[in-house]
């Protein structure tokens, strides 16, 4: 996208992923983006996003937030990514902790406010009834193989989470059984 701030060089591989993220948008599909460890998934993810605003102007502003969803370990570096590829982006870490979490829904994550909510998996867990009040454009999933069980409590509730459009991270979309593959295609 022409939005990506300059100096942010996307490599073939990534501006390939966008192309076929884009062409999964276009008709209407979800996706599970399953690149090896380490091939930038997270620049590609945000990259869709930036699309999204500047081809389709999708964006909070017009009630159309998006939402990530990730491990805690890797919410520190989703946010310094959207800063670099997509400062134009309004993002809210939503975090769970009850003396954060309050403040962040009152004052942060009012319709028109932001454009991106990230959060973590725990964060689907306590904020889910909030988050399924929310019309999610598209959502996210980073480390999807941690909704491999299609009965956990975490992947019933990340079914819950209304959207038009979903897309799974995964360096390991089958790990031991076709089973954990049926529950990651099945989201």
């Amino acid at each position: 996208p022409k939005n990506i701030p300059e100096g942010c060089e996307m490599h073939p591989h990534q501006l390939d992923a966008l192309k076929w993220m884009a062409s999964l948008y276009e008709n209407g599909l979800n996706g599970t983006l399953a690149d090896d460890m380490g091939m930038g998934k997270t620049i590609e993810a945000i990259s869709i996003l930036a699309y999204l605003k500047e081809s389709l102007g999708v964006s909070g502003l017009n009630g159309e937030p998006h939402l990530v969803v990730a491990p805690k370990s890797t919410i520190s570096n989703w946010m310094k990514e959207f800063r670099k590829w997509a400062p134009f982006l309004r993002v809210v870490n939503l975090i769970p902790t009850m003396g954060h979490r309050a403040e962040i829904l009152r004052e942060k994550m009012q319709e028109g406010l932001f454009d991106v909510c990230v959060t973590t998996y725990e964060g689907v867990m306590i904020c889910g009834p909030r988050l399924k009040k929310y019309d999610w454009h598209y959502v996210i999933f980073d480390e999807a193989h941690k909704l491999k069980n299609s009965d956990s409590k975490i992947s019933i509730e990340t079914r819950k989470i209304p959207s038009q459009c979903r897309l799974l991270m995964t360096g390991t979309p089958l790990q031991n059984d076709i089973g954990e593959l049926w529950s990651l295609l099945n989201m």
